[in-house]
């Protein structure tokens, strides 16, 4: 039987100190998958692709799942331990959001949205990723205000921000946070918001690193992935436990989490 063995060169030690591993048939993970996919596109159809509630509740979304979670963001329910921070940074007069590790736009888009006065800069380094990005950016009427890039490097943010006064960051970029997030290559993080997703299970130094680094020009907040109640939803009152928790679910490799990073008032001066 083919299988795949979780790393537990990776993994956060239990209780007695050592990792728990778990082999996993592939077969068997792919048609999990497969079923959640399935499950997503007739939802995708039901609601005519338009995010149902949370703070991008109405964006004009897309039937595509290259990336997963298409059922959680079009129920609204994804990263849900992030929708009051959302709602905090968008009042916050931000003229630009800087979306690192875009995907297909969610982020992006949902935050043109909630920000109609906000130039959007969205980057990712797949060429398919920043086109559907584009699409869905174009759908909701933000293409003449955003920009789609492909890879950033600490010396291209650097040159992004240099202008701006007041960018917010929302990066999501498997582990290079710890590289892009850095002050002595980056000055100009010093009078941006950050919302960082904390790629640890690859390195168990990113949020240490980036707490050293920011702890005194800026308020740190850490938020935790919670568990989720699918039934909240409407639309999933109706299906058992297995079928709703797997709609949203968002296959994460282990409990993850984020950090909230504001600038303060006398580094923005």
């Amino acid at each position: 039987m083919r299988s795949i063995t979780h790393e537990t060169g990776r993994a956060k030690p239990g209780p007695d100190g050592e990792p728990l591993a778990f082999a996993w048939d592939t077969e068997l993970v792919d048609l999990v998958k497969t079923k959640q996919q399935a499950m997503a596109r007739i939802l995708a159809e039901r609601t005519k692709c338009v995010v149902q509630s949370g703070p991008f509740q109405g964006l004009q979304y897309i039937d595509e799942v290259s990336w997963g979670d298409l059922g959680s963001k079009l129920l609204g329910l994804y990263e849900q331990e992030l929708h009051t921070t959302i709602d905090r940074l968008a009042n916050r007069g931000h003229d630009v959001v800087v979306n690192v590790g875009c995907s297909e736009g969610y982020y992006a888009a949902g935050l043109g949205l909630r920000l109609p006065e906000t130039r959007i800069v969205a980057c990712d380094t797949d060429p398919v990723a920043r086109e559907v990005c584009a699409s869905v950016l174009a759908q909701n009427g933000l293409a003449e205000r955003s920009t789609v890039l492909g890879e950033i490097t600490p010396e291209s943010l650097s040159a992004l921000l240099a202008p701006l006064e007041r960018p917010l960051l929302v990066v999501d970029c498997e582990g290079y946070e710890s590289t892009l997030l850095d002050p002595e290559r980056v000055p100009e993080l010093a009078r941006c918001d950050i919302l960082v997703e904390c790629h640890d299970f690859l390195d168990r130094a990113i949020t240490p690193t980036l707490l050293d680094r920011f702890e005194k020009t800026h308020d740190i907040e850490r938020v935790d992935e919670q568990s989720r109640n699918p039934w909240q939803s409407p639309w999933l009152a109706s299906l058992g436990a297995f079928e709703a928790m797997l709609l949203v679910c968002e296959f994460r490799p282990e409990p993850m989490h984020w950090l909230v990073i504001q600038a303060r008032a006398e580094a923005d001066g």
